[in-house]
């Protein structure tokens, strides 16, 4: 169960549910280190489910630009927010990802190319 508020000038959605598992925020913590150690790139937190799509990409100069689509309900709703940051931002993004990691780890590895 995670809970997704976006807000900007205006505007303010969110909603909660079961909508991302834990080998989705792996992915996405893997891509931010490459991108924190190459400084190119991108990361993308999607979801199975059409309420939740998060890009970041690496721009010139360590910049990042971020696109995130977020609904409460995909019927009658679609919310898209640019945002902007620098890579200084990221750390702290790989680091929220590793505390719900340790806290809810990855079990299934089969996607990973790993036999038992």
């Amino acid at each position: 169960m995670i809970r997704v508020r976006m807000e900007a000038h205006g505007a303010h959605v969110e909603f909660a549910g079961p909508i991302l598992m834990t080998a989705d925020f792996e992915r996405f913590r893997d891509q931010l280190v490459a991108m924190v150690d190459t400084l190119t790139g991108e990361a993308t937190l999607a979801s199975l489910e059409p309420q939740l799509n998060m890009v970041l990409k690496m721009q010139q100069r360590g910049h990042v630009l971020g696109m995130v689509e977020i609904t409460p309900d995909h019927l009658s709703q679609h919310h898209r927010f640019q945002v902007e940051a620098d890579q200084s931002y990221l750390p702290a993004l790989i680091s929220s990802c590793n505390t719900i990691l340790s806290r809810f780890p990855v079990i299934n590895t089969s996607d990973r190319g790993h036999s038992l």
